[in-house]
């Protein structure tokens, strides 16, 4: 992703980049994704939550419950 976004920002200069959610759970990296996103966030990139974003908020929020099955298979940032 970084490389991609190198890519645009050489290519047209000032784009402003909109992130549509999901960038959690998508690898085995989330302290990373999450501090580059911040990162991005002081760079002006606008960052739309997602489902898997959503979720984790409110898990962590205790808004809803556990659900260990879903949060094994595909929510594996909690």
């Amino acid at each position: 992703m970084k490389e991609l976004v190198s890519t645009l920002e050489s290519n047209y200069p000032g784009v402003r980049l909109v992130r549509v959610g999901d960038y959690l759970d998508k690898g085995k990296n989330t302290i990373k994704m999450v501090d580059y996103m911040y990162e991005r966030l002081g760079l002006g990139d606008v960052i739309i939550q997602g489902n898997h974003e959503s979720y984790v908020a409110k898990r962590l929020l205790k808004e809803i419950g556990s659900n260990k099955e879903l949060e094994e298979n595909f929510f594996t940032s909690i």
